[in-house]
């Protein structure tokens, strides 16, 4: 109880500090600067950070995160195409794409990790940061297309939370919801599988139906993510592993922490580069990539025996 009230207090103070953060203001650039910036980095972070707690749960895998294994890019490729084609940010059809492509970009990287009926983890990884590379460079040949969007599609490759409104806010808090809350009413599968495939399919789960199903939610929730900020990194694989740390490894509370945590960690880092460096701005994917790429080399010495 007192860890969980940490964290909502931990919730408040990081959100006023977010609209404090740039001085005093109007209120009219409170409501409609601020206030959707600031629930804009809630939202990111708690879409990325259940993301991460589900790929983590369905592969077994401490390394899996919506960023490594080319979910955000899949999504990012798909809302770049819809810019593109001109499909509008309220059309059903532009966040039908951004789910399928980052489901396709993790299948993909399932497929081509999975040798002999298994599944490497260092094969799923480097097949992870293959999909990575291709799907970037695609998104990176549309930006020669569209030289005039150039710097507005590559503050979004970047990762950036600012200038959302509130009905791109709905659309995205639906997308979000519709990934997350059929993760956590199957949380107790999750915990069967960590058991073990073979031993969750003796119980009676069906391993493979599940494991696509709740990947598809993570895919659902990535792309909520990357539709509001870009493909911001890492949040999904640092989170998780704080919140087992804290509140152990029962899988309903990781996916609800998760999601309370990867908001704090977004609105917050996305309010200090604003108060660091004004008036500059700095996209935050800037800023996880020097707090995650530390913490991801960290977690693989520490199981380097698991991995290799």
């Amino acid at each position: 109880m007192k860890k969980t009230l940490f964290i909502l207090i931990l919730l408040v103070l990081i959100s006023a500090l977010c609209l404090l953060a740039g001085g005093r203001a109007g209120t009219d650039i409170l409501l409609y600067i601020r206030l959707p910036r600031v629930l804009a980095g809630l939202l990111c972070g708690a879409a990325l950070g259940g993301a991460g707690a589900v790929m983590q749960g369905v592969l077994r895998n401490p390394l899996a995160d919506p960023y490594v294994l080319g979910a955000s890019s899949g999504a990012a490729l798909g809302a770049v195409v819809c810019v593109f084609l001109g499909l509008s940010y309220f059309s059903p059809l532009f966040y039908a794409v951004c789910v399928l492509l980052s489901f396709g970009a993790v299948f993909a990287a399932l497929v081509l990790a999975r040798s002999g009926g298994r599944t490497n983890i260092v094969s799923l990884i480097l097949a992870g940061v293959v999909i990575n590379i291709f799907l970037s460079a695609v998104v990176y040949m549309f930006f020669i297309l569209r030289r005039s969007d150039a710097y507005s599609l590559i503050i979004f490759m970047l990762g950036s939370v600012s200038e959302k409104s509130y009905g791109v806010l709905a659309a995205c808090a639906v997308l979000f919801a519709a990934g997350f809350i059929p993760a956590v009413f199957a949380s107790r599968v999750l915990d069967i599988l960590s058991l073990g495939e073979i031993k969750a399919a003796e119980i009676g789960v069906k391993v493979e139906k599940f494991k696509i199903l709740l990947l598809l939610c993570a895919c659902f929730m990535t792309a909520a993510a990357v539709t509001l900020a870009g493909p911001v990194g890492f949040v999904g694989l640092i989170v998780p592993h704080i919140i087992r740390f804290i509140f152990g490894p029962k899988t309903k509370n990781v996916l609800l922490f998760s999601a309370l945590g990867g908001g704090i960690l977004t609105a917050g880092v996305d309010a200090i580069s604003r108060a660091l460096f004004a008036p500059a701005e700095f996209p935050i994917g800037i800023f996880m990539a020097f707090i995650g790429v530390p913490f991801f080399i960290w977690l693989l010495k520490k199981r380097k025996d698991y991995f290799f």
